[in-house]
């Protein structure tokens, strides 16, 4: 070997070594950099004309397996789901309360029986009947509140997709732009992709906790990234994935199902369904889903409540003189087609009106199973004919109202021996007031059974009648006796006394100890218990699935630190080992510099020698 061949292989070694050194320092400072991975100088022998000139860079490598990255994709996705479902599940259960807690509906429900147990003691207690109707209040406010806020959860949880949908946008413009730039890089000497391989890698990681991906490498080291169904989101053109809001009011009827809420889309084609999992897919359900499921579970709870307490209500009368009864319930849009309503009926039912001495005015038995009575006009002629005066009507909004005249009360209530009064409606039977809603206590849009029930809980309230005038609360029931005075002119009277408190002994019953049936909606199952024990089972499934969610955070958080330590064992910079490296590295470095330096000088030998 010449001596400028000596010369030559040293400086390449020098400058192999500074490029080592390069490497190893980069590998230290960034140690630890999430997404960074641990470069290595590839270098094969140069050789020409059979002798060595040194090494040359063939590649600077980094020891990542697709194996490897796409389990953590994976595992970081499944993560993004269970992270969001959990932070939002538990709002939703804050709302709920706990169900010892204070603020607990079923607390809030056995309040409000624990009032009317008090007041059946005492109903002519003002200050009693008022707690009544206070308890009712702070029930259905609470409840109002419930609903209201998870409804805003669902606006969040909407707008939180868009953020999220705009970040994977980002995301995916980057990887586009980042694979155009390895493309046009790839093959060409001395130029190295390493560096923005870490970047694109970072980058997708951060796309898959938003939604499913599927990483495929190429050739030209350019990355083909689609959806769980394969819908492209970067590919050798653009892609945009797109979503907006929903900037509406939210409330329990706005749904995807309806077309409220705009598809994810890729390129304009629909990829809500292709989510598969990671925040975005979370954010979908809690939408959708999990809320919408609290609502309903809700609604349902309501329609027993105030269904309940209606039925038992209705069936009372007041002891103070209660001039008009309002019914609840619209059968028509105008009184002419409330009017003509075709309704179900049988039994009789018996309308009296009282005078201020608190003895009967008049008594009037409708026998409902009479043919001749079809439509509600014919029930509003047949009582107004039976009293001699207007009594009943049917308003502009199409409720039926009964109208005692000034001075004088109406109640309602079933003759003795007779069959009570009752109005089928979807195969099951109501009241003759619980129907119409002369007596509601508790109200919502929809009065009775068989309406659709999807976000009353929203409008769920106290009748404003007892909210200014507690006093007309039902606690009495209804009952006439017919006495012969010597003059032979019947004397009719009020049985039920102040002291008849036996409809409040009664709703407080319903509430408290009474069992039903709650048939199963959505995810739970059918309950046979009371109306304050369900409350509490709907706080503690709700409590569960939180639950179940936070286990599940804590299994993928496992798995996917994992995931992520196994690659960083094959990536990942080992400290300690990079130290060892740049001590070799530096010796090397001072071989080839001796080597030179006495190459150099031997050189110089025979200059001198030469030039003599």
């Amino acid at each position: 070997m010449s001596l400028t061949q000596t010369i030559n292989m040293s400086l390449n070694g020098l400058k192999m070594r500074s490029i080592e050194t390069q490497i190893a320092s980069a590998n230290i400072l960034n140690a630890g950099q999430e997404g960074y991975s641990k470069k290595t100088l590839i270098q094969v022998p140069v050789i020409s004309a059979g002798f060595g000139l040194g090494t040359e860079i063939s590649d600077i490598k980094r020891n990542v397996e697709m194996s490897l990255v796409r389990d953590i994709n994976i595992s970081t996705s499944d993560l993004g789901y269970h992270e969001v479902k959990s932070e939002f599940l538990q709002r939703c259960q804050t709302l709920l309360g706990t169900v010892d807690g204070q603020n607990d509906i079923s607390y809030l429900l056995g309040e409000f029986a624990n009032a009317l147990a008090r007041a059946s003691n005492d109903p002519t207690s003002a200050s009693l009947r008022s707690l009544v109707v206070q308890s009712a209040k702070n029930l259905t406010e609470r409840i109002n509140d419930v609903v209201k806020q998870a409804q805003q959860i669902r606006a969040e949880a909407d707008a939180s997709l868009e953020n999220h949908i705009t970040r994977a946008r980002q995301i995916i413009e980057d990887t586009h732009r980042i694979n155009k730039e390895i493309r046009s890089k790839t093959g060409t000497p001395g130029i190295f992709t390493n560096d923005l391989q870490d970047k694109r890698d970072t980058l997708l990681r951060e796309l898959s906790s938003i939604m499913y991906i599927q990483v495929l490498p190429r050739q030209t080291g350019d990355y083909f990234v689609g959806t769980a169904a394969g819908q492209a989101l970067v590919n050798v053109e653009p892609i945009v994935l797109t979503y907006e809001r929903f900037f509406g009011a939210m409330n329990p009827f706005v749904s995807y199902e309806n077309g409220d809420f705009e598809n994810v889309a890729v390129s304009g084609i629909n990829a809500t369904e292709n989510l598969k999992s990671g925040r975005a897919k979370g954010l979908v359900e809690i939408r959708d889903s999990i809320v919408p499921t609290i609502q309903n579970q809700m609604d349902a709870f309501v329609e027993k409540i105030r269904d309940t307490v209606n039925a038992l209500h209705n069936l009372g009368t007041s002891f103070e003189n209660n001039q008009t009864l309002n019914g609840t319930r619209s059968l028509g849009p105008t009184a002419a087609d409330a009017g003509l309503e075709i309704l179900s009926w049988s039994g009789t039912v018996r309308l009296a009106t009282v005078g201020a001495n608190g003895n009967f005015d008049r008594i009037v038995d409708i026998d409902l199973n009479d043919p001749t009575l079809v439509s509600v006009n014919d029930l509003i002629t047949r009582i107004n004919t039976s009293f001699g005066s207007s009594v009943a009507s049917i308003d502009a909004t199409g409720h039926v109202v009964l109208n005692a005249g000034s001075g004088k009360g109406v109640s309602i209530g079933s003759k003795d021996g007779a069959a009570p009064a009752t109005i089928n409606l979807n195969g099951r039977d109501y009241g003759f007031s619980h129907f119409f809603g002369f007596n509601d206590l508790l109200v919502t849009d929809s009065t009775v059974a068989g309406d659709n029930i999807l976000g009353i809980s929203q409008k769920f309230s106290v009748n404003t009648k007892y909210l200014t005038q507690p006093e007309l609360l039902n606690f009495g029931i209804l009952n006439s006796s017919i006495l012969a005075n010597p003059s032979g002119t019947p004397q009719q009277r009020l049985a039920a006394t102040s002291g008849d408190s036996l409809n409040a002994l009664q709703l407080s019953n319903s509430i408290n100890k009474d069992s039903f049936t709650f048939e199963a909606v959505d995810g739970l199952g059918s309950q046979t218990t009371t109306l304050t024990k369900y409350g509490a089972i709907l706080t503690a499934h709700l409590a569960g699935k939180t639950s179940v969610e936070l286990t599940a955070v804590k299994f993928h958080e496992f798995l996917n630190h994992d995931a992520k330590q196994r690659l960083y064992n094959q990536a990942g910079v080992n400290i300690d080992e990079e130290v060892q490296s740049l001590t070799t590295i530096q010796l090397s470095y001072k071989a080839s510099a001796h080597c030179h330096s006495v190459a150099k000088e031997m050189f110089e030998h025979l200059v001198r020698a030469f030039t003599r």
